[in-house]
């Protein structure tokens, strides 16, 4: 498998993805420009992005896959590849800690694989648009 940078020219296709999972796509401007996504040959099979703060606490969000891909070991490698890279890459920049928030159970297994802890539980998340 291979990582490269989320370009905004894939943008139109991860949407379709969010939709399939039914999650509300982020607007493009959302998106830090750490996002990356995992592929095997041509086929992009999982994005997600990194947002660096200005503490010792960054967060790791809006993890998604393509759900053209049906090989669920492939998925679950490319998710947790992901996810992997994306705190490797938060270590590198020095944070400390890596925090997101999720519904999905499968995607809590993913993180937990990868060494998250479950903090919160029943919690429920506020976004304003300003």
């Amino acid at each position: 498998m291979e990582c490269r940078y989320f370009a905004d020219s894939d943008y139109d296709n991860i949407v379709k993805w969010w939709k399939f999972w039914r999650f509300p796509a982020p607007s493009l401007s959302m998106l830090s420009n750490i996002g990356i996504i995992v592929s095997e040959g041509d086929v992009d099979i999982a994005c997600g992005w990194l947002y660096v703060t200005n503490s010792s606490m960054c967060l790791v969000e809006f993890i998604v896959s393509n759900p053209e891909v049906r090989d669920k070991d492939l998925r679950h490698l490319a998710i947790t590849g992901l996810i992997n890279e994306l705190t490797l890459s938060a270590i590198e920049l020095g944070y400390e800690y890596a925090y997101t928030s999720l519904t999905n159970k499968n995607l809590q297994n993913k993180y937990k694989d990868c060494g998250f802890l479950e903090g919160s539980i029943n919690c429920t998340e506020y976004i304003k648009k300003l």
